[in-house]
């Protein structure tokens, strides 16, 4: 594992999310926020100088990460950078531990090859509704139930057995318990595909369902541009909260697969000196 490459990958997927907020934010800006010189972030980026661990520990202080991340991050650095050879399999020993529980996690990352898989809505809705009470579990039975062709129905669970999402036992389909997201911040072509079946498939429940089956809303705000960062976090909050709510009510029985789908975007004409 090239354990520099990963927190260098960690810190420019930190910046690209800031450039997607502020298009005028840059690297230099990005290391006046780390409180460290731009050209040495230039060097760290491209491999030329490292971070010690004591670098490390004020830079999470700067950074709106998860505890998990926070650590993560402090445990690359000390696996890269540390002196002795001691030190440096101290933190691969907690990164091993660490990394093996994210894997065991129902949450599990996957990478833009994989996601670019996957990325189809129908994948999920499959997924979902083999987790319902009263069907069959196999093509025949999703035919009935998701609203797709049969040819996209059988290609996607064709897929997902071959990436190992479900399982075929006695010709019944299984689910293998993930909570797929995709690994970075970075946008690809993928994750735009992806959302923009979603947004047609909210579009045409407009028309095609009932207020009482669907619930759709917006809210319009005049808002500073500093506070965005920390909207896309209440909403990622929301969306595991909401998630999290569904996981623990596995006792019960599932009758329908729903879709939350949140929007958030600038409706302005960008302003050079906003």
């Amino acid at each position: 594992m090239q354990y520099q490459e990963k927190y260098i990958l960690m810190l420019k997927n930190e910046l690209e999310l800031r450039k997607l907020a502020n298009s005028r934010y840059s690297l230099r800006a990005f290391a006046r926020d780390l409180e460290i010189d731009a050209s040495r972030l230039s060097m760290i980026f491209s491999k030329k100088k490292g971070i010690s661990f004591e670098r490390a520990s004020k830079i999470i202080k700067k950074l709106n990460w998860s505890e998990c991340d926070k650590n993560l991050f402090l445990n690359f650095v000390g696996a890269s950078h540390s002196r002795s050879k001691k030190k440096r399999d101290f933190f691969k020993n907690k990164l091993v531990t660490t990394l093996n529980e994210l894997n065991n996690s129902k949450i599990k990352n996957v990478n833009d090859d994989l996601y670019s898989k996957i990325a189809d809505p129908i994948n999920y809705q499959i997924i979902e509704a083999l987790k319902l009470k009263n069907i069959e579990k196999n093509v025949e039975g999703l035919t009935k139930i998701i609203n797709y062709p049969r040819k996209d129905i059988e290609l996607s669970v064709s897929t997902l057995l071959e990436l190992g999402l479900i399982t075929a036992n006695k010709k019944e389909l299984s689910v293998n318990e993930y909570v797929i997201q995709a690994g970075g911040k970075l946008p690809s072509q993928a994750v735009k595909n992806h959302h923009m079946i979603q947004l047609k498939l909210a579009k045409d429940s407009i028309w095609e369902q009932s207020i009482s089956e669907r619930c759709l809303s917006s809210l319009t705000l005049a808002i500073p541009q500093e506070c965005i960062p920390d909207i896309y976090k209440k909403i990622e909050t929301f969306r595991k909260e909401v998630n999290n709510y569904i996981m623990s009510k596995d006792t019960l029985n599932k009758s329908d697969v729903y879709t939350l789908t949140t929007q958030f975007f600038r409706v302005t004409k960008r302003r050079q000196n906003a």
